[in-house]
């Protein structure tokens, strides 16, 4: 097929070779940054609120009314970002409140400014941080069949249990201390990690349908197998996000050094090539230190993140590391004494990383004039789900749990298969959070890059956190279960996956969320709580229309004709009803139409849209009647459900034995050959046969009277609105003449 995801092993392949182009010696995978009002304090003791926007590759902060401000590092003021001769400066200090801005509100600047890289640089430097600004990448996705099923293998180690049929990647956890600050948590992290109900192998467990998790590495540490750890002959060093220095890659280098004299890693090179990647070993580092991805982190600090090499650098064991996962250990804030463990959100989104997902939040962050829909929040792990949680207690005190991944996720990776929807009728969608019955479905659309996916997300187990999360953040009083509803352009996922920008407020989003139609699109939306589908939808939609986006404004969507009803009750089985549009033909184009006597097969090209299903192509006799014949009717199956504009096929013509022409009608029919168009134009072919016998003219006259009904038309159980396309073929011992012309009919 030609849409991307249809065929997994091709698009694997086309990113596999896309990424292997490239010259750049390491690509980092991270986070998004922390996405909840926070509260700053200025060193006099008063408190405002800001939001911290961003990720590893650039952050900033932003006030309540969308100001960027930053902290001046000579007296620890937070102040305005202003504009001076046209050069970011330093403007007053950040107000209380907007009636407080005096001398630089003129000045402020907001978020849309850093569309343009010359200010990002320009932001950094008022930080004094590295103005380098990298460049996006995505590794190749993990091929799921190379990960073994049971520890069977001689070369791995670790796997529990040999008749699983869930395949477990072994991953080795090294936890990092520094000659300025040491780790505290190195024995809590495998119970965390592994034992825990919300831990990592019970989260991809539930989210692959057991068909993928995580398991650790044995090696000489019996207590807590898979868990190191070292401590570095350097200090820290409050790197941050800055992945590029010297510097860092020595650190990394250091720790797996001496990580080796504990596990071998050459054990885990299974093709035995000299190199692990990430289908072979997951290889996550535990940093001594703090997150640096929320609003003023407390120092030093580490971005959570995913790094991949492209060419062979770090070593151990005299084996090649191709990947790894860093992150800090505690989350803590200047201002606040409090402090925590860091979560296992944030190690499951980027071990999505490591096995090949793309980010899906907006990572030009609000700058772009797409940024309303370049984002599909909690409902997948990798945009808000790894902020996800059941209470919000602050940014220190909030268990993190994360949520699902997206339907378009499981299915790249290899967790479900997908099921079409290409007739109208009833379809049950089981929720996510049912590991065993989950399912979705697609929607193909006239563009053939372009459809929706549709799943059920009730607020059970991981998905849990759904309700809470969308409720404290956007000030809901209600958020239901339900019916969830994407977009997905898969030509824009073609073409900006390999630099993490699937969704960007630049370009038209990968994938979306669609809400109904009428609404704002803004953030939060009046009726952001529905974009989730039930009974209780308060705008009472009892069929959604789908809306085809080809721009960001209202003016440019366009009703698809797909209709859906949702207006039912919220259950782990949710039976949504589907209409869709009638087929329309636009032409129908024989492509070698000039038989001679012997007749023959003759290629027909159907367009149109809405071509859902199958279709046939029959032929009628110059007087209407339908043959009956096996070679007169030609099934043209519906395989490649992502092309619902184009059918070919081609039927063999008898022999015409007789000196007279033979006039045929070829119709386009759909509901399984049950609907033909009863009305037809009179079509004389006048032969040429005598002429030809006394002048060698290979002319044909043909007339059309348009408008009048053929003498007997074609029998039909159907009356509804067609479009139909007939082919004339005349045969006759010297010769076919063929032509086609189109005929409307309103029932």
């Amino acid at each position: 097929m030609k849409n991307i995801l249809t065929n997994k092993k091709i698009f694997f392949t086309f990113l596999f070779a896309v990424l292997s182009l490239f010259i750049t010696f390491n690509s980092v995978f991270a986070v998004t940054a922390y996405p909840y009002k926070s509260i700053i304090s200025q060193p006099d003791g008063t408190n405002f609120n800001a939001y911290f926007k961003g990720d590893e590759y650039f952050s900033y902060y932003i006030d309540e009314n969308n100001n960027v401000i930053v902290k001046d590092d000579e007296d620890n003021t937070w102040k305005y970002v202003i504009n001076e001769n046209d050069k970011l400066a330093l403007g007053s200090n950040v107000a209380v409140n907007a009636k407080n801005i005096k001398s630089s509100k003129d000045k402020n600047i907001k978020a849309s400014v850093f569309k343009n890289d010359t200010k990002k640089k320009e932001y950094l430097k008022l930080q004094e941080k590295n103005s380098t600004l990298r460049k996006r990448e995505t590794p190749d996705p993990i091929d799921l069949s190379k990960v073994p099923i049971s520890k069977s293998s001689k070369t791995y180690k670790g796997l529990k249990d040999k008749n699983s049929t869930t395949r477990e990647l072994p991953m080795v956890i090294i936890d990092v201390s520094f000659q300025d600050i040491e780790t505290e948590n190195t024995e809590k992290w495998y119970d965390t990690i592994y034992n825990d109900p919300n831990g990592i192998i019970a989260y991809y467990k539930e989210v692959s349908n057991d068909k993928f998790t995580v398991a650790p590495v044995k090696e000489t540490n019996t207590t807590h197998p898979g868990t190191i750890k070292v401590k570095l002959d350097r200090n820290h060093g409050n790197r941050g996000a800055d992945f590029v220095s010297d510097d860092f890659d020595k650190a990394i280098q250091e720790s797996l050094t001496k990580a080796g004299s504990t596990i071998n890693f050459k054990d885990y090179d299974i093709n035995k090539n000299g190199k692990i990647y990430n289908n072979e070993l997951a290889v996550v580092i535990i940093f001594a230190g703090y997150e640096a991805a929320v609003p003023d982190p407390a120092e030093p600090n580490f971005w959570a993140s995913q790094t991949t090499y492209w060419e062979p650098y770090l070593n151990a064991n005299d084996t090649y590391i191709m990947n790894f996962v860093g992150f800090a250990e505690k989350l803590k804030q200047t201002t606040s004494p409090d402090e925590a463990m860091n979560g296992i959100s944030t190690l499951c989104h980027e071990l999505g990383h490591y096995i090949g997902l793309p980010d899906l939040y907006d990572v030009d962050y609000d700058a772009g004039v797409w940024s309303d829909f370049a984002n599909v929040e909690y409902l997948s792990l990798m945009d808000g789900g790894n902020w996800a949680f059941e209470k919000h207690e602050g940014y220190v005190k909030t268990k993190y749990i994360p949520s699902h991944l997206d339907a378009l996720s499981k299915w790249m990776l290899g967790y479900y298969d997908e099921s079409y929807i290409n007739k109208s009728g009833e379809y049950t969608l089981h929720t996510a959070s049912d590991k065993d019955k989950y399912n979705f479905y697609i929607i193909p659309t006239n563009d053939a890059n372009k459809y929706f996916i549709i799943e059920n997300r009730q607020f059970k187990n991981f998905d849990r956190v759904l309700g809470p999360s969308y409720k404290a953040t956007y000030g809901l009083d209600r958020c239901d279960p339900g019916i969830v509803i994407y977009r997905v352009d898969s030509k824009i996922i073609y073409e900006n996956y390999n630099t993490n920008t699937v969704n960007s407020s630049y370009h038209s989003p990968g994938l979306s969320v669609i809400k109904p139609f009428g609404t704002t699109h803004s953030f939060p939306s009046p009726m952001w709580s529905d974009f989730i589908y039930n009974l209780n939808d308060p705008e009472n939609f009892e069929k959604v229309p789908y809306m085809g986006m080809l721009g960001r404004e209202p003016g440019y969507r366009t009703d698809t004709g797909i209709k859906i009803d949702t207006n039912i009750s919220s259950s782990d089985e949710m039976t949504i009803k589907v209409e869709l549009p009638n087929a329309k033909v636009s032409s129908i184009k024989a492509k070698n139409p000039d038989l001679n006597n012997k007749g023959g097969k003759v290629s027909f090209s159907v367009k149109g849209k809405n071509f859902y299903g199958d279709m046939t192509l029959s032929v009628f006799d110059k007087n209407g009647n339908k043959i009956n014949e096996d070679w007169a009717n030609k099934v043209i199956k519906n395989e490649d459900v992502y092309n619902i504009t184009t059918r070919n096929a081609a039927i063999n013509f008898p022999e015409n034995a007789t000196k007279v022409n033979k006039n045929y009608f070829v119709k386009a029919s759909f509901n399984n050959g049950k609907t033909y168009d009863k009305v037809a134009s009179n079509l004389t072919v006048k032969t040429s046969y005598k002429k030809q016998e006394n002048s060698n003219s290979d002319k044909s006259n043909i007339s059309i009277n348009k408008n009048s009904k053929s003498p007997n038309s074609a029998k039909t159980s159907d009356e509804e609105n067609m479009n139909v396309w007939f082919i004339i073929l005349s045969i006759s011992v010297l010769g076919v003449i063929g032509i086609g012309f189109k005929l409307r009919r309103n029932a």
